[in-house]
């Protein structure tokens, strides 16, 4: 197997591992909370793994900062429309609906959450830049009180 051959075959197993290492690397942020992965782990993907673990950091170091100590935080990986779907949901804060669509924006931060969260708003910014660079598409939902989903979608192999 040629030296390109062998990148792609790593390229291939970048979703599982992109997942389990960003777990990895939150682990001590949160050791009373539960983090699950709910669904395939197996999917195939060709895309850069450093920059997917990034993400998926991103999105469940924001999910530990605003939940409670303790709760829930999933990870979902799916397959939709062929392309790989990774959600996090939390039970968290929330975010109001008038804010939800400039979470994404460069250095905005909910109103009130500055004064209780440090963070310089530019984690989901930087976040939803690499996900348009692999040609994916960024999203979240989310209800005041109750939580927030953020996920994003790859193509999928």
């Amino acid at each position: 197997m040629g030296e390109a051959e062998r990148d792609n075959v790593a390229a291939y197993a970048a979703h599982e591992e992109a997942i389990t290492d960003s777990l990895q690397q939150v682990k001590s942020l949160a050791p009373k909370s539960a983090i699950r992965i709910k669904g395939p782990t197996d999917v195939l993907i060709r895309s850069n793994k450093e920059r997917i673990e990034q993400v998926i950091t991103n999105f469940l170091s924001n999910a530990i900062k605003y939940s409670p100590e303790g709760s829930d935080i999933v990870v979902e990986p799916s397959i939709m429309d062929g392309h790989l779907r990774i959600a996090v949901t939390d039970q968290g804060i929330g975010i109001p609906s008038s804010k939800l669509p400039f979470v994404f924006d460069r250095f905005f931060r909910v109103e009130g959450s500055s004064d209780k969260f440090s963070g310089l708003g530019l984690g989901l910014y930087i976040s939803a830049e690499i996900v348009s660079r692999l040609q994916g598409e960024i999203g979240a939902i989310s209800e005041p009180g109750k939580g927030s989903t953020f996920w994003f979608t790859l193509p999928a192999e």
